[in-house]
């Protein structure tokens, strides 16, 4: 048999492969080139073994350590002999990797050598830990203090700082445990459990490149037991509180001329009742220099009221930001956490800087 031309020259090889391959003696992988990669981007690299019907084992090796980072690469088979390796670099990543991928099948073994070229990215900073937006503690039971692992998925950078933000309460404070991980400890005094029960902050995680992060995260004081269903058999309320209005004024005419205070009317509710209600709020996007103040519910309407944000200033107008974090009332369950609702916000005002 004559095979002639280029065309002739596939059609060689792809009898080769199919020789080989066809008494279970050798499994060949389709031929792979080079490939560039980027820091925080997926890359997906195809594999194909020559001989769709045969069963083939895929492995991969390599000079990183994909398989117990967090962000793990995959390879994941598929039918027809195929199978895909997935990899979202690091900024650690930058530079030539050689990936070694290996096909087994009837005892044979094949290997190819894919070279890539990491460069940067995504320069984005993720918080994966704590997860969710508060807890709630029992100093009693616990020493007096909580401990928050936090931990910083950062796809542009090695290390980030962790770092307090606003608000910030007395008695928290944050120890860097790792280039991308920390410790937040909050040890209420004496006479923070007289005076409040919920206590909100802020965690800003930054790298060299000025890309920053922020966590919000609350501490609420109560009664935490185990187990979370009660002696009578009874099952903890895991629905947080709800806050359906916010509502204020001047919120409808922007009007704060004459010193006039600005009045919070939040309706919250839940079916264990509210166990508190806290109001931060700030001239500054970033909620530094915060303020915060209980928030008096009767029923489920609660109110507070601030004085002229505008009072002493040189402007005329002014943007107020605001957090507002609610607890339920610990379940009537004995031994069940409380929830945590929390709702941001902001509002334009405007009006002569009298007092």
């Amino acid at each position: 048999m004559q095979l002639r031309g280029k065309n002739g020259m596939r059609s060689l090889v792809a009898l080769s492969l199919f020789l080989a391959c066809a008494d279970g003696s050798h499994t060949t992988l389709e031929p792979m080139d080079a490939r560039d990669a980027f820091v925080g981007v997926e890359l997906a690299i195809t594999l194909r073994a020559a001989d769709p019907t045969v069963a083939v084992d895929y492995d991969y090796s390599t000079d990183l350590d994909l398989k117990s980072r967090r962000l793990q690469a995959t390879l994941t088979s598929y039918a027809e002999g195929i199978a895909i390796f997935r990899w979202t670099p690091l900024a650690a990543d930058v530079g030539a990797h050689q990936i070694v991928f290996s096909a087994a099948s009837g005892g044979a073994t094949d290997r190819q050598t894919v070279t890539v070229t990491v460069k940067g990215g995504d320069d984005s900073i993720v918080f994966r830990e704590p997860v969710g937006d508060g807890t709630t503690f029992d100093p009693s039971m616990s020493n007096g203090c909580a401990e928050v692992s936090l931990l910083v998925d950062s796809t542009g950078t090695t290390q980030v700082t962790l770092t307090q933000g606003s608000p910030w309460p007395d008695n928290a404070q944050i120890t860097q445990a790792g280039p991308l991980a920390g410790l937040l400890q909050f040890c209420p005094s004496n006479e923070q459990q007289g005076t409040g029960s919920i206590f909100p902050l802020n965690v800003i995680a930054n790298d060299e490149d000025q890309h920053s992060a922020t966590k919000k995260y609350t501490f609420v004081l109560g009664t935490v037991q185990h187990p979370v269903v009660g002696p009578d058999g009874g099952t903890c309320d895991m629905t947080s509180p709800l806050i359906t209005t916010v509502k204020g004024d001047p919120f409808t005419h922007g009007d704060v001329s004459s010193g006039k205070q600005i009045h919070f009317n939040t309706v919250v509710s839940d079916d264990s009742g509210v166990g508190g209600v806290v109001l931060v709020y700030s001239l500054s996007a970033d909620m530094s220099n915060a303020n915060q103040m209980p928030l008096v519910c009767v029923g489920q309407s609660c109110t507070a009221s601030i004085g002229n944000p505008l009072c002493g200033a040189t402007s005329t107008s002014a943007v107020v930001y605001f957090t507002i974090t609610a607890s339920d009332a610990a379940n009537n369950v004995a031994g069940c956490a409380a929830n945590i609702t929390t709702v941001t916000g902001s509002f334009n005002v405007s009006g002569s800087s009298g007092c």
